[in-house]
């Protein structure tokens, strides 16, 4: 069987890990890697044996053979990118964020929808569902919530704070645009908002729209020199928000505050709770509380164990379900469509003006 044809443009980090999970997966190669910087894209040539390299993207585009282009670049790049690989006819896997500017969005909506009536088989995938529906944590809390084991979810309070955890300097040293809003669109809001609202508003029954929000955003706590040129993204939101439903929502992201929390979600229903760290390198272990319905009343706390020994990593996960979707017509997980209403909720925060101290 042809194995599906990929090229990937941006040589940085995660396109390593694209690489890595198409080897692995066996039904795909990687033909193409391109970078504007030689160098980057020469070592990733030489690293993972990809046959060619260049720094015009658009040769990717012009490969016949190339049935399918992974977009591994800066954010402010990706629509450029998404309109011009679905132009050239060729399947997309986006990372995440789909785009920093509200603007963006419906155009994007628009071309994929125009893309789609005339070639239904081309597939637009975008990589947030990478910790989030791809996650066994999420299939199992959303298969006990339509179980109805914790009744109906009505506030949701979710914290991901730490003292120093800059992206481009921690993580990935070469990649300063992180903290560049004109580059990145945004700090951890935009680094983090569209996986922790695909996997919380994606438990329930229906996803809710956003009605009412109140949020502080703070630049100014790191005074560590880094080297970057520009760090103007925020570095800590506090938030409130309220949905249709009813549905509550605290949500506390940071990556530079004089404080530690673990990535802790607390998911409240009328008739039981969950607690638990829902990134694949906390613990596997769900905390469960409800009252016995044996007419005592008793509160009860269950720990649930999920055995995730042998499971696949989340980050091979959405390089395989992207495969999937182009090799066996599986339905995207997160269609752009869905992405909207996740970053639609990012870009109202953002709004807000950020506080400088």
């Amino acid at each position: 069987m042809k194995k599906l044809c990929i090229g990937i443009i941006g040589a940085g980090m995660i396109a390593s890990q694209h690489t890595k999970n198409a080897i692995k997966d066996g039904r795909a190669e990687v033909k193409w890697i391109c970078d504007m910087v030689e160098p980057l894209m020469k070592e990733k040539m030489a690293q993972f044996s990809i046959p060619n390299g260049t720094c015009d993207y658009k040769e990717i585009l012009q490969d016949p053979e190339v049935d399918a282009v992974i977009i591994c670049t800066p954010p402010f790049t990706h629509k450029r990118f998404l309109f011009e690989i679905l132009d050239a006819g060729k399947h997309v896997l986006i990372e995440k964020p789909l785009c920093i500017s509200p603007d963006d969005l419906p155009e994007m909506i628009e071309k994929v929808q125009q893309i789609a009536l005339q070639h239904p088989h081309l597939v637009a995938l975008e990589a947030s569902a990478r910790y989030s529906l791809l996650s066994k944590k999420f299939a199992h809390i959303k298969g006990m919530i339509q179980d109805g084991k914790l009744g109906e979810i009505y506030y949701i309070h979710h914290t991901n704070v730490s003292q120093q955890s800059r992206p481009g300097i921690e993580y990935n040293p070469g990649a300063h645009w992180f903290l560049d809003k004109a580059k990145a669109g945004g700090g951890p809001l935009f680094d983090w908002g569209e996986y922790d609202f695909a996997f919380h508003l994606g438990l329930l029954p229906a996803e809710p729209n956003l009605v009412k929000w109140d949020v502080q955003r703070i630049n100014g706590i790191d005074r560590v020199p880094h080297g970057a040129p520009v760090f103007d993204v925020e570095e800590h939101s506090i938030a409130m928000l309220e949905f249709d439903s009813g549905l509550k929502y605290y949500y506390e992201i940071a990556m530079n505050a004089h404080m530690e929390t673990r990535c802790e979600s607390r998911i409240y229903g009328t008739k039981g709770g969950i607690k638990l760290y829902y990134t694949p390198w906390e613990s596997d272990e769900l905390e469960f509380f409800y009252v016995d319905d044996d007419g005592k009343g008793k509160a009860q706390k269950e720990i649930i164990k999920l055995n995730l020994e042998n499971e696949p990593s989340q980050e091979f996960e959405i390089t395989r379900h992207f495969i999937d979707c182009c090799v066996d017509g599986v339905a995207p997980l997160m269609p752009v469509s869905l992405v909207a209403k996740h970053l639609d909720i990012v870009f109202k925060l953002s709004n807000t003006p950020l506080k400088y101290i």
